[in-house]
């Protein structure tokens, strides 16, 4: 990851991905009584190298001189997830993550320093006897960075995103479910309030587990499909192109209309994972950005490939794979599509990240994680190479934990 905390801990990550399934067979299917509320809390602190904390684009020779940008990076941070019923067929769930990153080496290293807070919530009611649950979410999302500048383009990832939702879940089986949710979207990017939208988005999933085995083989194949839309709403005025035909390639000739800019983003996903003693998992998504401004529109192709591992002396190792094209629809790309971050951690590039943790009994977790960023199918000239190493030590609490 991205030099910050990890959002789920080794024991969760041995257990298959498709936990929601059998989270809401119980609220849906059983007669759940008010319990007292489970509670989780992590700590994580940790220590590493980053060759390229800035993310700086380079071109001709400085593009093989990476290391001289290389910086010691520290980061801490701290978890808690609050879980309740408090009454038969309705569940609360609560979130909260603040994890911060510094930087230090080189003089203009603390430009790239930065903090998050972040938090969710979720409220379920089954709805009668029926296996169908109707659920409020509020997620909210905050990034504290200066900007960084490369090559005349912003490079920050400073920006706050908020979404207000509400979502109606079917339970066909227990091993089967359809959602569809609609909601508000506000994303604010703070070093250009340009950039910002706000706009109402809707989308359905479904997903489906396939036991393989009997009931000794525990293996198992999850299947999910997702789409969603959002129409993007943005208070800046859409560009039109005015090159005439005999204009050279890449000349900058666009003009300012009248008219505000509007976007409507497509994101469909589809994802595969077999489970037993190994995890294998496969993911695509495709990005189709839709806009009334000149250079704005954009098709991603995103595949990611990962695999998680036991070792020998309690070592857990996941491998995950990274591959992004980006098609751009006009000729000349504006300023990119900021609004499809959705953590710092995204770089929107190629990527190669290995994670591996050791438990220390039953709270402590010893992990070490490497990541590889590149932009290889980008059409940018500008070359990006950005390794980033971490060794940190986890504290994991539940009350319920045995």
């Amino acid at each position: 990851r991205d030099g910050t905390p990890s959002a789920r801990t080794p024991r969760e990550r041995r257990v298959s991905r498709f936990p929601s399934c059998g989270a809401l067979t119980l609220l849906l299917l059983a007669d759940a009584h008010a319990a007292p509320p489970q509670v989780a809390i992590g700590l994580e602190a940790g220590t590493g190298i980053d060759t390229n904390p800035q993310r700086f684009e380079a071109t001709g020779d400085d593009a093989d001189h990476w290391s001289r940008w290389t910086a010691a990076v520290e980061s801490l941070g701290a978890r808690l997830a609050i879980g309740l019923i408090p009454t038969s067929g309705t569940a609360l769930n609560f979130s909260a993550l603040a994890v911060g990153k510094k930087f230090a080496g080189r003089k203009a290293s603390g430009d790239a320093d930065v903090a998050v807070a972040a938090a969710n919530s979720r409220f379920d009611v089954r709805l009668g006897s029926r296996p169908m649950l109707a659920s409020m979410l509020l997620t909210y999302y905050d990034v504290f960075e200066r900007d960084v500048f490369s090559a005349g383009r912003s490079l920050s990832r400073d920006f706050r995103t908020t979404d207000a939702a509400l979502a109606l879940t079917i339970l066909e089986s227990e091993t089967s479910r359809v959602s569809t949710t609609f909601g508000h979207r506000w994303f604010h990017y703070k070093p250009a309030a340009s950039r910002g939208f706000r706009g109402e988005h809707a989308g359905i999933s479904l997903a489906r587990s396939i036991a393989l085995g009997n009931d000794e083989d525990t293996s198992s194949l999850e299947l999910e499909f997702e789409y969603h839309a959002n129409h993007r709403r943005y208070d800046a005025p859409a560009r039109i192109e005015v090159c005439a035909p005999e204009s050279a390639p890449g000349q900058p000739c666009e003009a300012m209309t009248s008219l505000p800019r509007s976007d409507f983003f497509h994101q469909a996903t589809i994802e595969a994972t077999y489970s037993d003693e190994h995890i294998f998992s496969a993911r695509y998504d495709l990005h189709v950005n839709d806009s009334t401004s000149f250079g704005e529109s954009l098709v991603r192709h995103r595949l990611q490939l990962e695999a998680t591992e036991g070792l020998p002396w309690d070592v857990v190792v996941t491998a995950k794979l990274i591959l992004q094209w980006n098609q751009f629809l006009d000729p000349l790309l504006v300023s990119g599509d900021v609004g499809t971050f959705v953590t710092i951690e995204d770089e929107g590039r190629n990527a190669v990240l290995l994670h591996a943790t050791h438990d220390l009994g039953k709270s402590w977790v010893i992990e070490a994680r490497y990541a590889y960023y590149g932009n290889e199918f980008s059409p940018d000239a500008l070359r990006f190479r950005r390794q980033l190493a971490m060794l940190g030590l986890v504290y994991n609490f539940r009350n319920d934990a045995p």
